[in-house]
């Protein structure tokens, strides 16, 4: 039997967000969204982002300034030595 999985969006990264933000929990987020709770607590721990030194911007955050370079290749880069 196959399954068929899709990433989440950045319209439901918006959501989990909101909702988050306004208390509702995840197994709430999960079924409004139609997914599994583990796939929602997976997001948050992902993109949860944790500093010390200043604790009020803690939280999740639906988008993150990392993504895109994460997402370059390295052979796009210039190269150091060249």
């Amino acid at each position: 039997m196959r399954h068929t999985y899709s990433h989440i969006d950045l319209e439901e990264r918006r959501k989990i967000a909101r909702w988050r933000m306004a208390g509702i929990s995840v197994e709430i987020i999960a079924e409004k969204l139609g997914r599994h709770r583990s796939t929602i607590f997976r997001e948050l721990k992902r993109n949860m982002f944790v500093d010390k030194l200043i604790p009020d911007l803690n939280g999740y955050y639906c988008v993150r300034p990392m993504t895109w370079l994460m997402s370059v290749s390295r052979y796009s880069l210039p190269h150091p030595l060249t």
